[in-house]
Order: structure tokens, then C-alpha cells, then sequence
């Protein structure tokens, strides 16, 4: 990069701490001088059942998958509006409006990502447009380390275009968003999926029944009661 005339700032943070996202700018701004393009790419939650999901764990994912980047993108806003061509990307997930078993949590949160982006599009323009890319099934190092063969064949096997998407194709679509080739397009969420028009991942979960849904659901209250008394315990200390 450096050989190519550009420069790159690192700045390490923990984005479930919304209070970092202020230094972020702030050291974007001091080492680069302006702000023209956002990319909010930090989220996840882990799969769970809806009767093993505890409300702290739908709590954590909100704040990390929207409250996170609503302020980020709230703290930059000021640089955006200045740069004349400011462009806010969001890095959601198909699951935005796609249903599937043991995705209430992450579907919920990339959900209400992919509306703030609609609504921050409205609230920001003209002076910035605000978009989001919702990938589908993406070869990252991480699905990889954990693709048989078997499971690559059924997943490919349900996409239309009959491959994964790759890092490439989502990093190719923000770029195309954030240059003037994209300068009326503001408020849209890309789908790059192959054409799947339901959940690629096979499920095999099974059917619930009322003797196990009670089960669950005792575990679940269990498991909360005692990270609650952990909480106070250590409070107390």
C-alpha cells in the first residue's frame, strides 16, 4: 500500500463498547485529515434455539449489530457531510429478511440493520448517501476451517449461480458504492447471493415437541438465574 502512495492507520478497538466509537474518529481525522467513506463490517451472534436465546444474549447482539454502528456512524456524520461526497456502507446479511431455525437472534439484529440503513438514507441525504450490502454464504478463513465436502455440495447445490459468494465480490460491491458510478444510489440493500432466494445453510433441526420446548426452557431461565447471581456476587465483591 505504501508503495502505491497510500497510507493505512490501524486503530484497534472493541466496538461492543460504543463509547470507543468517538476515539475512532477522532483518530481517523488526526491521521488522515478528512473522512469520506464508512464501512460498518463489525457484527455477528451465534445460532441458538428461540428457547435457549436469553434476552441479555438478543441484548448483547442488538448493541453490538446496531447500536454499534448507529453511533459510529452518528459520531462521522460531521466529516462525511464536509467531505461533498460522503458514503456510509453497512455490512449486514441476508438473513436480514430470510428465516431459518436458530437465527431469531442474528436475523432480528441484521433486520433492524438493514432498516436503519433505509432510514440513516433518508435522515443523511443529500449530503450522504447511506447503503448496505446483505452477502449470503461468503468463503471466509472461518467457514472454511469448518466445510466438509458433503456440506459445501448441499449449500452450492441450493444457490442458483451454483457457487459461494467470495470476500472479493462483497469488497468489489462497497467499493462500487462508495465512487460516483454509485452517486444515485442511496438507501438500497445489495444482495450478493448467488440468486438464493431462501437460506442456503442446510437445517435439520428437528421439530419441537412440548416436553422438550419445557425442558429448554427451564435450562435457559436456569442458566440466566445463575449468571445473574455471578453478576451480583461479583458486584457485591
Amino acid at each position: 500500500m505504501r508503495a502505491a502512495g497510500r497510507l493505512a492507520s490501524v486503530i484497534p478497538a472493541d466496538l461492543t463498547d460504543v463509547n470507543q466509537a468517538a476515539n475512532i474518529v477522532e483518530r481517523t481525522i488526526a491521521a488522515h485529515g478528512r473522512l469520506d467513506i464508512l464501512v460498518n463490517n463489525a457484527g455477528g451472534a451465534m445460532p441458538a434455539a428461540f428457547l435457549d436465546t436469553t434476552l441479555e444474549a438478543l441484548d448483547e447482539a442488538f448493541h453490538f449489530n446496531v447500536a454499534a454502528p448507529f453511533e459510529l456512524t452518528k459520531r462521522a456524520t460531521p466529516h462525511l457531510l464536509g467531505s461533498g461526497r460522503g458514503s456510509v456502507i453497512n455490512i449486514t446479511s441476508r438473513m436480514d429478511r430470510l428465516a431459518t431455525r436458530q437465527m431469531v437472534t442474528y436475523g432480528t439484529v441484521k433486520a433492524a440493520f438493514a432498516h436503519l440503513t433505509r432510514l440513516l438514507a433518508v435522515e443523511l441525504a443529500p449530503g450522504i448517501r447511506v447503503n448496505a450490502i446483505a452477502p449470503g454464504v461468503v468463503e471466509t478463513d472461518g467457514l472454511t476451517a469448518v466445510l466438509n465436502d458433503e456440506l459445501r455440495r448441499r449449500i452450492v447445490s441450493a444457490i442458483p449461480l451454483r457457487r459461494l459468494s467470495t470476500v472479493a465480490d462483497v469488497a468489489n460491491t462497497a467499493r462500487w458504492l462508495a465512487s460516483p458510478a454509485a452517486s444515485n444510489v442511496t438507501g438500497k440493500v445489495i444482495e450478493i447471493d448467488g440468486g438464493a432466494e431462501a437460506p442456503t445453510f442446510p437445517d435439520d433441526t428437528p421439530d419441537l415437541q412440548p416436553a422438550k420446548a419445557l425442558s429448554m426452557l427451564r435450562a435457559s431461565s436456569s442458566h440466566a438465574d445463575n449468571e445473574a447471581e455471578g453478576n451480583t456476587a461479583a458486584t457485591t465483591w
